[in-house]
């Protein structure tokens, strides 16, 4: 486990460098170190005040960690990963009509930001226009582990085209701020 967190600690670092909390967490865990070695010999209620702002820290590090809002997945990164996973699958031959999940973009402050779509105003709901090439995939982003900021995305049923129409089952959120809907996609031709 902790090999896992040291191997990762570079791209945990600079996952926590974006956001506030996570800049406030890892000020307070080293003035709180600072804070041990220039008050060692305090008294012990000084000592457990600094030990309350270590804890404080640790804890908003953590959530800065979890919470990595700042990040939108690279869509070469999704087909690098999809390719690996089914080499021989490049043309899916099920049927005209898919299911699954895509990523439309942040969404923050009732305000988008980089959208995947035309006409953006609020959430999405109903039958809207991809505005370019979207991967549908067969899931929604999860942590490939808790100390990882790398991200497992499912399968990769069909490439969505720029343009084309698909109907939003429901959306959701994944961190604060980034975007992503349940759609249904019938394939003009297969």
């Amino acid at each position: 486990m902790f090999d896992e967190l040291f191997s990762n600690l570079a791209p945990i670092l600079e996952v926590t460098i974006k956001t506030k909390e996570g800049l406030f967490g890892l000020m307070i865990v080293a003035l709180s170190i600072v804070g041990t070695i220039l008050f060692r010999k305090a008294n012990e209620w000084i000592r457990f005040i600094i030990f309350l702002f270590l804890f404080v820290g640790v804890g908003l590090y953590g959530y800065a960690i979890i919470d990595d809002k700042n990040f939108t997945p690279p869509d070469r990164e999704i087909e690098k990963q999809t390719e690996k996973a089914n080499p021989e699958s490049k043309t899916p031959v099920v049927s005209k009509h898919y299911e699954g999940w895509i990523y439309l973009g942040t969404y923050r402050d009732e305000k988008w930001i980089k959208p995947r779509f035309h006409n953006p105003k609020g959430m999405p709901q109903g039958e809207i226009s991809v505005s370019q090439e979207r991967p549908l995939m067969t899931m929604l982003p999860e942590r490939k582990s808790f100390f990882s900021t790398e991200y497992d995305y499912g399968d990769k049923l069909v490439d969505i085209p720029p343009n084309a129409k698909v109907t939003v089952l429901k959306t959701e959120y994944i961190g604060r701020s980034r975007v992503y809907a349940k759609v249904v996609y019938i394939a003009k031709d297969a």
